[in-house]
């Protein structure tokens, strides 16, 4: 008995791939240039001016933007500027400030010294008196006074 390869085509004639067939093949490409006539003109009046009309509509959301962040940005440059001088300002209010008041406790401290100087200059002078008239009685050999003391007599 003979065996059948599997490989062998069958004994009847298949159709050709319909693509391929050489009787359909002009009217595939005719319905292919209307296709193709049918999807261009739908593209170019329909949805190309859509996406045109969304890519303008964000460019010009971009170009806002851009414009709202320089407009911001010179805001807050403004802003530091400002506040950069008012530092400027409170510093040399701070500085005046200090160099007022050190001036005034200096002239306070002036005049406190030259109190201070005045009453021991005087203190000096009243004990360099009491010193030459302990000296004066010791050397004449007589009885001293009291001490001064500041104190009225009683």
């Amino acid at each position: 008995m003979a065996t059948k390869s599997h490989t062998e085509a069958p004994s009847g004639a298949k159709p050709a791939f319909p693509p391929f067939a050489k009787e359909t093949f002009a009217s595939q490409l005719v319905w292919l240039a209307i296709t193709f006539v049918a999807l261009y003109l739908m593209i170019s009046r329909i949805a190309v001016p859509r996406i045109g009309g969304i890519v303008d509509e964000r460019q010009k959301r971009i170009e806002g933007d851009f414009a709202a962040a320089q407009r911001m940005k010179d805001e807050s440059e403004a802003a530091l500027a400002a506040y950069e001088k008012s530092l400027a300002d409170a510093r040399n209010r701070a500085q005046a400030i200090g160099a007022e008041v050190r001036d005034k406790l200096n002239a306070e401290a002036d005049v406190n010294r030259k109190a201070t100087e005045a009453r021991l200059n005087a203190q000096l002078a009243d004990a360099e008196k009491q010193i030459a008239a302990i000296w004066h009685y010791l050397r004449l050999g007589e009885k001293m006074p009291p001490p001064n003391t500041g104190e009225a007599p009683q």
